[in-house]
């Protein structure tokens, strides 16, 4: 069991485990704190760009609700001649 005047000597030795051990450069860790500042980087473009597309999207929305309703019709039409154009262009037209 340690005595009360032991105290200096744990001090002592913490202090001299402290420097040696953790005072010293440490690839590793280095390299894993350049790897956290990378990822940190990435992640403030993604907001970034994140941001952009969303301003995007509104822009976009807010032009899209200008265009007219073509309507249902539009959409039929569209469709028939996409599957003449095919039928056609497999020899079975129906002229």
């Amino acid at each position: 069991m340690a005595k009360p005047g032991d105290q200096d000597t744990f001090d002592a030795v913490d202090a001299f485990v402290g420097g040696a051990l953790f005072d010293l450069p440490d690839p590793a860790l280095e390299a894993a704190q350049a790897d956290a500042d990378a990822a940190a980087e990435a992640e403030a473009r993604f907001v970034e760009y994140q941001q952009a597309l969303a301003d995007a999207g509104r822009e976009i929305s807010g032009i899209v609700s200008e265009l007219p309703d073509l309507g249902g019709a539009f959409n039929d039409l569209t469709m028939w001649r996409h599957h003449l154009a095919r039928l056609r262009w497999a020899g079975l037209a129906l002229d």
